[in-house]
């Protein structure tokens, strides 16, 4: 072999992607277009944070998933539906993993 080439990444495809060059060049114009960050983890599940347990996960804290949280990884949404952390539902409990701004992202 002398070569690879990735044509897909999970739902992302080649004719999707931005070529470097363009991707530089529209960088230094300014005018670079990115995917919202919610659709790199569409395909998990999500749960829409009231402002209390936002503030808890942004301070790391374990809680009580909802009624029937899938085991895994969860995309957690701030109030605005932004995403505030992603979260590791295990025995029910939820462990937020990665955090984010409280604004989320």
């Amino acid at each position: 072999m002398e070569s690879l080439r990735r044509l897909k990444a999970g739902p992302f495809s080649l004719e999707e992607a931005l070529d470097w060059t363009k991707f530089e060049a529209e960088g230094k114009a300014g005018e670079i277009r990115l995917l919202p960050p919610l659709s790199l983890v569409a395909h998990l599940p999500q749960w829409k944070l009231s402002e209390t347990q936002a503030s808890d996960v942004l301070h790391g804290r374990v809680m009580d998933g909802p009624q029937g949280l899938q085991e895994g990884w969860t995309v957690l949404l701030n109030s605005q539906g932004k995403i505030a952390a992603m979260g590791l539902a295990e025995g029910g409990r939820l462990k937020p993993r990665k955090v984010f701004i409280a604004e989320g992202i």
